[in-house]
């Protein structure tokens, strides 16, 4: 047992010895190896080369960011033009019911305004001519208020149609801009990568 207990420590005192002889070293060598790295660090400096791989995983995310825009852009460009589809086919078709039950009609709170009064005023209008006859004045002013209430009601139409033809062009834009805004980013990820 004494054999294995000298063993022990004449092992653990080498050991102690070349770990001594090793910070010893490292003392020695820290000054000039802080020196060689501030000197690489001004290097990579001075020629634009500061963390590599930093740049890289920025550029390759503001890639994916403007294929996102682009995507984006593009589905709300198919979501406008179909609405615009499906709302100038309805006029076209001269279908009153499928242009009022457009959801960009139906959201419309003037049209719907028009809507209330033009039910109340045509149920004042069927009172009237049970009491009245056709051509009582009371009538007659019911009936241009109705007619007026359908023009406004045509008109807002109009103006629905026309702003998603103004939105369908924004979206157009948009998408260009997107479009040309990745292929730049696309651009600088290739130089970056030659």
């Amino acid at each position: 047992a004494r054999y294995v207990q000298d063993y022990a420590d004449r092992e653990n005192a080498v050991a102690t010895k070349g770990l001594v002889e090793l910070r010893k070293q490292k003392e020695q060598y820290a000054p000039k190896v802080e020196e060689a790295r501030r000197k690489l660090q001004a290097f990579k400096e001075a020629h634009n080369m500061v963390a590599l791989d930093h740049v890289h995983d920025t550029v390759s995310e503001d890639l994916m960011a403007r294929s996102k825009a682009v995507s984006d852009a593009r589905q709300t460009l198919a979501e406008i033009t179909t609405r615009l589809a499906q709302a100038e086919e309805a006029a076209a078709q001269g279908d009153k019911s499928r242009v009022d039950d457009l959801p960009d009609v139906l959201k419309s709170a003037l049209i719907r305004d028009y809507r209330n009064q033009k039910v109340r005023f045509e149920q004042d209008l069927n009172e009237g001519l049970k009491r009245f006859g056709e051509n009582h004045p009371e009538i007659k002013a019911l009936r241009a208020k109705l007619d007026s209430i359908s023009e406004n009601i045509a008109i807002e139409i109009a103006r629905i149609l026309n702003g998603l033809r103004t939105e369908k062009a924004a979206a157009e834009q948009l998408l260009a801009v997107r479009t040309a805004e990745f292929e730049e980013q696309e651009r600088k990820v290739q130089e970056f990568n030659k």
